[in-house]
């Protein structure tokens, strides 16, 4: 590649080399810390760099204290919305990323790599954006109409999805494969 690169870009690129080497140890120490950690393995078929690291233990809900004096007097309506089912997710010890993958010459990165293992499924639960449900409430004699969002999930919203990002991941590996 001499020959395309002139003598200037060759000595900044020498001045550039020295200087990672001078910071890799220093950048070593530092990624001990952090306790990430690269492993190579397949996905997909293909083999591909995982980065990996220890999630820290989510810290304990808080429990609301009692006021000592009467709150403010609040209207009806209590409790309108419809709450969101739950979901189970289990804690996850590590967090995991892939970094790269390798497609015959090809060498694939970025962050839509990760996205796979970092959105939430489809089925998660979520409000409507575009679904609304009514619900009437007839208080001492008055009548409230409260219109307030369907429970729905991000694949029915439309929203990018675990499934969604696989899927396009998969196509690009496949177009790159055919090549």
């Amino acid at each position: 590649f001499k020959p395309h690169v002139s003598s200037e870009q060759l000595a900044k690129m020498k001045t550039m080399t020295a200087k990672i080497k001078e910071a890799m140890p220093k950048l070593k120490g530092e990624m001990a810390k952090t306790g990430l950690k690269y492993r190579e393995t397949k996905y997909l078929g293909y083999d591909a760099i995982f980065s990996e690291m220890p999630n820290p233990v989510p810290a304990p809900p808080s429990t609301p204290t009692k006021r000592k004096t009467g709150g403010m007097g609040g209207g009806y309506g209590n409790n309108v919305v419809t709450p969101l089912p739950k979901m189970a997710q289990p804690y996850v010890k590590t967090i995991t990323a892939c970094q790269a993958i390798l497609v015959k010459n090809f060498v694939v990165t970025g962050s839509l790599l990760s996205l796979p293992f970092m959105l939430p499924s489809g089925d998660t639960p979520c409000y409507s954006l575009t679904k609304t449900k009514n619900k009437f409430e007839t208080v001492e004699g008055i009548k409230s109409t409260y219109i307030t969002p369907a429970v729905s999930n991000y694949r029915a919203e439309g929203y990018f999805c675990r499934e969604d990002a696989e899927v396009v991941v998969k196509k690009i590996l496949t177009k790159l494969s055919a090549l």
